[in-house]
């Protein structure tokens, strides 16, 4: 038996000539092809920076499919099917979206893929692929170390990425990880990690946990762990991770270089409007919080999701001179997007305020960085070009330059220096040339 798996690419320019630079490994599928039984041959497409062979013999495709490459994904299906071979997907989209998904689908995969797919496997192989699997959340690869030799010679950043935990406890009303755990947090065995970061090359990690200091007790026992293995590493936490020194102590130690911090509103109504309990406990103290992370020398990455129903233009502007201000090493100002069976999808469908029929990731009208709904205190084109010019001043070479002067961060050590400038130019390239690129 064959078994090929396909991580589809999100779009591409009208003229084509936009391909994506910052690319990296496709863990989960490396994750899914190590649940496999060793008697099957697997291959591994990346549609980011390779043609797909459609005509190749294979006996089952599997796809993971986010909301924004859902389009892609429905194409590469119908390529393969039309020639006979069975599909499945699986990921976000499928789990939070399978009435849609089944329709260009032969199969769809509901949860994380460690709870059935051996059973998929022995379907496939007798002819009896299940329209629908659901598999409860919670196992998390345990004694299961990713199939990475399927990434030889392929061309990802070179970085490895590696989980230890799953999922978030906080109700953030536009978070599909929310709706997908349904506010549930996993984690995996520290030991696992470490055989996992032991038995890979590289000294350089990105853990792409969605919080990794969900539980600060839990986080601490993983960062005492990694002390030993002297390597460099990057994450996700949420802000008040500042508030406990020990937490702090034990990460700067463990080799922590940097994190993507949701910070997500610097207006405290539009905190409260999301749900983002953290930030709204924190909300007073974002300076002093980042004062504190600042003084351990970490390279941010602020991300901000903008057009929340107190948000208006002047937010935008706000936004933006708070990242001056602070010179993060990277901001996001991320058009808000009302993911599929969110609440705040939910909530602006009842209001009547979706754009492009409400799916919007299948709109042939639709293009990466527009709005997908009626903002309450603005229109929906002052919120996409809003969010665009303030990338654009952002990452224009006097902002980078300036930025890179802080000396308690970006240039805090050579190691810094040179992630700063390598992060933003990635981040140009993805952040500006994304912009109104054709999804599918």
């Amino acid at each position: 038996m064959k078994l090929t798996l396909i991580k589809p690419r999100m779009g591409h320019s009208s003229d084509n000539v936009f391909r994506e630079k910052a690319v990296m490994e496709p863990l989960a599928l490396a994750v899914v092809a190590a649940l496999t039984p060793a008697d099957v041959e697997v291959a591994l497409f990346d549609d980011r920076i390779e043609s797909i062979p459609f005509d190749d013999p294979s006996d089952l495709v599997a796809l993971t499919v986010e909301t924004f490459t859902a389009k892609r994904a429905y194409a590469i299906s119908a390529e393969y099917r039309k020639r006979g071979v069975p599909v499945i997907m699986g990921g976000y989209h499928p789990s939070l979206l399978p009435e849609e998904v089944s329709l260009h689908a032969d199969s769809v995969y509901i949860g994380d893929a460690e709870g059935r797919w051996p059973e998929v496997i022995a379907d496939a192989r007798n002819g009896r692929l299940k329209p629908r699997y659901h598999s409860r959340p919670g196992i998390l690869q345990h004694n299961i170390l990713p199939r990475r030799d399927l990434f030889t010679e392929k061309r990802y950043l070179p970085i490895t990425l590696m989980q230890f935990s799953r999922g978030c406890y906080f109700d953030c009303n536009f978070c599909s990880v929310s709706s997908f755990y349904n506010k549930t947090f996993f984690h995996r065995p520290v030991r696992d990690v470490i055989e996992e970061i032991e038995r890979q090359d590289r000294s350089l990690v990105l853990f792409v946990d969605d919080n990794i200091v969900m539980n600060h007790e839990i986080a601490k026992e993983l960062f005492k762990a990694l002390i030993p293995l002297k390597i460099s590493w990057f994450s996700e936490a949420d802000i008040n991770m500042a508030r406990d020194r020990e937490l702090m102590d034990l990460m700067m130690r463990s080799g922590c270089k940097g994190h993507l911090i949701g910070i997500e509103s610097v207006e405290e109504e539009s905190l409260k409007a999301m749900g983002k309990r953290p930030n709204l406990v924190g909300y007073n103290r974002y300076k002093e919080q980042l004062k504190i992370l600042r003084d351990y020398g970490l390279l941010l990455w602020a991300a901000f999701t903008l057009g929340h129903e107190h948000d208006t233009r002047e937010t935008i502007d706000r936004t933006l001179e708070f990242c001056l201000q602070h010179k993060f090493a990277l901001a996001d100002f991320n058009v808000l997007m009302p993911y599929p069976n969110t609440p705040l999808y939910h909530q602006l469908a009842a209001e009547r305020r979706l754009l492009f029929d409400g799916a919007w990731w299948l709109h042939p009208e639709y293009r990466f960085g527009n709005a997908a709904f009626i903002p309450r205190r603005m229109t929906a084109e002052e919120l996409a070009e809003g969010c665009f010019r303030a990338r654009q001043r952002y990452f224009r070479p006097a902002s980078i330059a300036r930025r890179a002067l802080d000396r308690k961060t970006n240039i805090r050590s050579i190691f810094n220096a040179r992630m700063y400038m390598i992060l933003n130019s990635l981040s140009y390239n993805d952040g500006l040339k994304k912009q109104n690129i054709i999804l599918g």
